[in-house]
């Protein structure tokens, strides 16, 4: 859709004048992400804010059983994480690919800021992935939390 052109690109403006407009931020494109799925996978915080002021579910998944949370958390956007978290994601979603969760994505990328984020917003340090690993077994975990 075109909002999801414009969350894609970073349109912080046209998204705004899209949502007026009446675009719907539940639509799906052909993997079944939303809107708020593209912002937060391109690190477009204000986008993702303005999203999810207009009623973004912040729990729902893509084909591959993402949320917008696991995006975030894969991608390393700090700020996106941040608001997602402030709004009710849940921390322990895990995606249909190999059962991780978006503690497992951080952990795996060494993003310790965002894992230090998502443990203080409740993520099950011992959730396990489809084959038994929990994020603990992870490098970046072992790192002090």
């Amino acid at each position: 859709t075109a909002l999801h052109w414009a969350c894609h690109k970073g349109h912080l403006g046209v998204s705004q004048e899209l949502l007026k407009a009446g675009s719907d931020v539940f639509s799906i494109d052909l993997t079944r992400k939303t809107a708020l799925h593209v912002a937060a996978e391109q690190g477009h915080a204000g986008i993702v804010d303005a999203l999810l002021k207009k009623g973004a579910s912040v729990n729902m998944r893509d084909k591959a059983g993402f949320t917008a949370l696991h995006h975030a958390s894969d991608r390393g956007f700090a700020p996106v994480v941040e608001n997602l978290l402030k709004a009710g994601a849940n921390v322990n979603a895990k995606d249909l690919r190999n059962g991780w969760t978006s503690l497992h994505r951080a952990c795996s990328r060494g993003y310790l800021y965002i894992v230090h984020e998502l443990v203080k917003g409740k993520a099950n340090i011992n959730l396990r992935d489809g084959v038994r690993i929990t994020p603990h077994n992870l490098p970046t975990l072992t790192l002090n939390l």
